[in-house]
């Protein structure tokens, strides 16, 4: 068996939920086939609220992303509603697709981080640590199954103690079907679910805590190649919160959304 690459890891729980076009969490072939036929450069995010359940007319600047060639993340970047970065990081990578170092901002507070990885029991499983003594007993370890996809993901916290877990189950075209985070007793704490349509494009993401207590979801729209044009996020009781368009350039071309609100896609 080949030794896993694991392109994109997984940012700190408070940025997950903020992942555009990329979703981190996707199995390997995922992540290939966004980047197979599409070499996506950047990604800039128009993002319109919803006030009282109607379209507010003037959208504004919400996200920029940058990619490498082999469909890295490299820069990313969020904006306020005053139109305002308040979160801004640069990305590097080693030969194998890993994540090795984030440094930028998040509001007023600096962000330096750097990894480094060990790799066991022939490559199904993965060790990342931070390379600063502070946090030399900080880790995440990941388990992968036979198709080289994350199975189960670990995180074990500066003083060496287990705090969270996730499991990743996947459905028989290998698209990522559901993640769950447990707790450091084994609770379920969080769950999200996937659906996808014929392509294989994930159309549909609902998040819920513990006992399937459903607290938000998100309805997502293509184009012919696969790349997502727009996001809908609904509240818990499926009311419209915001809607976010996208604006692709490409390494050979521009490519933008087509309409926006409830104009057809």
């Amino acid at each position: 068996m080949k030794k896993p690459v694991l392109y994109l890891f997984l940012l700190f729980c408070f940025l997950v939920s903020t992942a555009q076009i990329y979703n981190e969490d996707f199995s390997r072939q995922q992540k290939i086939n966004i980047f197979k036929e599409n070499k996506v450069w950047m990604v800039y995010g128009w993002t319109f609220l919803y006030p009282k359940g109607k379209q507010e007319k003037k959208g504004k600047k919400s996200s920029f992303e940058r990619f490498d060639h082999n469909g890295n993340r490299t820069e990313e970047m969020y904006y306020d509603r005053d139109g305002k970065p308040n979160y801004a990081c640069e990305f590097l990578y080693d030969e194998k697709g890993n994540q090795v170092k984030r440094m930028g901002n998040s509001g007023d507070e600096a962000i330096y981080e750097k990894w480094n990885y060990s790799s066991t029991e022939n490559g199904k499983k993965l060790e990342r640590k931070s390379e600063y003594k502070k946090s030399k007993d900080e880790r995440w370890t990941y388990t992968f199954n036979a198709e080289e996809n994350i199975a189960e993901e670990v995180y074990y916290d500066i003083n060496g103690i287990m705090s969270s877990k996730c499991g990743y189950v996947y459905d028989d075209k290998m698209n990522l079907a559901e993640k769950t985070e447990y707790d450091a007793y084994g609770n379920v704490y969080k769950k999200w679910t996937y659906k996808y349509d014929d392509k294989g494009n994930n159309i549909e993401m609902q998040y819920s805590l513990a006992n399937n207590r459903l607290q938000g979801s998100s309805q997502m729209h293509y184009d012919k190649k696969g790349n997502m044009k727009s996001k809908f996020n609904f509240d818990k009781n499926e009311n419209i919160i915001d809607l976010t368009v996208y604006i692709y350039q490409f390494y050979d071309g521009l490519h933008s959304a087509r309409g926006t609100g409830n104009k057809e896609y």
